[in-house]
C-alpha cells in the first residue's frame, strides 16, 4: 500500500510539474493599429472615418511554441476617435497560436482569435455602454532567451462589429477593420526549452 501511495504521489507531482511548465504570463504593447470604420443609419446615409488604437495586452497562455499555444488576454485600448465614445476600451480575447521552430531559438507563429470589447458612451446617446465583437489573424516572430523568456514582435489584421446605437428614432450600425504591429514578452514557468517550447519531446 505504501508503494502504491508513493507511486501515486510521484505521478501527481510529475503531472502538475509538466502542466505548470507549459504556462506563460506575458504583456504586449499595441503600438498603433490603423482602423477604418463605416457607420450606416437605418434612415439612410453613412459616414466613414479613420482611427488609431494604442494600448497594452496582458496574457495567460499555455502550450508549446513549436506546436500549438493558446492564450486568454485582457486589453486596455485608447483610440483617437470611437465616434460615440471618448473613453478607453476594455477588451477580452482568446487566441490560438500554431507555431514552428525556425532555428537558433527563433519561432514563427500564426495567431488567430476572437475578442469582445466594451466602452462607455458619451451622454449624447441612449445607451450607457458600447460593445463590439471581433476577430484577428496575424503572424509573429519569437526569440527565446535563457529557456524561459520569449520576446516577440507581431502583425495583426482585425475586423470588428459594434453594437447598434440608437439616437431618437435612428439606429446606427458600425463595422471596422484594420491592422497594426505589437511587441511583447512572455515569461514561461518551468524549463521552457524542454516543456513550453517543445525542444525535447
Amino acid at each position: 500500500m505504501k508503494k502504491i501511495i508513493t507511486a501515486a504521489l510521484a505521478s501527481a507531482t510529475l503531472l502538475s510539474t509538466a502542466s505548470f511548465a507549459d504556462i506563460y504570463l506575458g504583456v504586449d504593447a499595441i503600438s498603433g493599429d490603423s482602423m477604418s470604420y463605416t457607420m450606416k443609419a437605418n434612415t439612410g446615409g453613412s459616414a466613414t472615418w479613420d482611427a488609431t488604437e494604442t494600448g497594452y495586452r496582458i496574457k495567460l497562455g499555455a502550450g508549446e511554441l513549436d506546436d500549438w499555444t493558446w492564450q486568454l488576454y485582457y486589453s486596455a485600448i485608447e483610440s483617437n476617435k470611437y465616434y460615440w465614445s471618448s473613453k478607453s476600451l476594455t477588451e477580452f480575447g482568446y487566441d490560438l497560436r500554431p507555431g514552428w521552430e525556425i532555428g537558433n531559438n527563433f519561432y514563427f507563429t500564426l495567431p488567430f482569435g476572437i475578442n469582445y470589447g466594451i466602452t462607455e458612451t458619451d451622454s449624447t446617446v441612449d445607451s450607457s455602454s458600447w460593445a463590439r465583437v471581433g476577430f484577428k489573424v496575424g503572424a509573429s516572430i519569437s526569440y527565446v532567451v535563457a529557456d524561459q523568456i520569449e520576446f516577440l514582435a507581431g502583425y495583426d489584421y482585425k475586423g470588428v462589429v459594434w453594437q447598434d446605437i440608437v439616437v431618437g428614432s435612428t439606429t446606427f450600425s458600425t463595422t471596422g477593420s484594420g491592422s497594426g504591429m505589437y511587441f511583447g514578452v512572455n515569461l514561461w514557468f518551468g524549463n521552457a526549452n524542454q516543456k513550453a517550447i517543445g525542444a525535447v519531446k
